[in-house]
């Protein structure tokens, strides 16, 4: 059973103590600001849940939007076709993402390297194409989702989603699963012969970090009032959780809240700006992070500037 120092238990209480006073925020504001916090808490959680399992175990997944499209697809259809809760239909949708996940990790993460990403990148692909194949022509067009949804009980989920992400990121990395998932990072191979389970881990972390990106991808498919396939499973999801990972310090527990917090107002302050050369503008952000600053902006910390 793991131990929980006192500096741990001052840490849940802090982050609890600054997770109600945010949460009243929807009750004293409105509008905009609402709205960009609810977008930057839900990024937050799909960063800290792709870094479980690429950022500990260093198996880098191409292919989370996959699950994030099947989950967001799956409940916004209970929504608006059964009439369903919708935070129920999000869970289903969740658990949806973290059962295919099964199936898909133990044959994936048999593979190491550019070989398990280019798999899961195809996978997510395959999920995409079984959407459009099964799903009748008329939810093709899209779903338009009851006029009943409201700001505030998205902003409460996106929170609550980051600070669960967060919480379970930050007992991992501080426990004995852990320490098996940087030992299989740094040598597998040498992992095994030193008896770990490697397989068990890396399912947990994959398994875990699935289920979350389907949480979320039901919280921001519910957010848009009208879905898409192609939006559902669009690969610029899978890109921007990348880059919020890798601008903070993927494998970090600080690097996905920083990477995401400042890629969102960023993006969102470019897009207002120059709408024309937003996507310009932020390519070569991000090149020019990743060409000087490998280790993202963690890396400013280590070389103590």
């Amino acid at each position: 059973m793991m131990q929980i120092s006192k500096k741990d238990q001052m840490l849940y209480v802090a982050l609890t103590s600054i997770f109600f006073v945010i949460a009243l925020f929807p009750l004293i504001t409105g509008g905009y600001l609402v709205y960009l916090l609810a977008q930057i808490f839900a990024f937050v959680g799909l960063a800290y849940s792709w870094n479980i399992i690429s950022g500990y175990s260093g198996y880098i997944s191409f292919g989370h939007h996959g699950f994030y499209g099947l989950a967001a697809f799956s409940a916004c259809s209970l929504i608006a076709y059964q009439n369903m809760e919708p935070f129920i239909a999000i869970l289903i949708g969740g658990l949806i993402a973290f059962t295919t996940s099964i199936p898909i990790g133990f044959p994936c993460l048999e593979l190491r390297g550019p070989y398990f990403s280019i798999v899961t990148l195809a996978i997510a692909e395959a999920l995409k194409s079984l959407i459009f194949n099964i799903i009748p022509r008329k939810q093709m067009e899209g779903i338009a989702l009851p006029p009943a949804y409201t700001l505030p009980r998205v902003y409460w989920g996106t929170l609550v989603m980051a600070y669960i992400a967060f919480l379970t990121a930050y007992l991992i990395k501080n426990s004995h699963i852990g320490l098996a998932l940087f030992a299989i990072r740094e040598n597998e191979a040498a992992a095994q012969n030193l008896g770990v389970n490697t397989t068990r881990y890396k399912m947990f972390a994959f398994t875990i970090s699935a289920f979350y990106t389907g949480i979320i991808g039901g919280l921001l498919g519910w957010n848009t009032s009208f879905l898409t396939p192609l939006h559902a499973f669009s690969s610029v999801t899978q890109i921007n959780i990348m880059v919020m990972v890798l601008f903070g310090g993927i494998g970090t527990m600080v690097g996905p809240f920083v990477g995401s917090v400042i890629f969102t107002i960023i993006s969102e302050y470019l897009w207002l700006q120059f709408p024309a050369l937003y996507l310009s503008i932020l390519g070569f952000l991000i090149v020019s992070i990743v060409r000087f600053l490998p280790g993202g902006l963690h890396e400013i910390r280590k070389l103590g500037i």
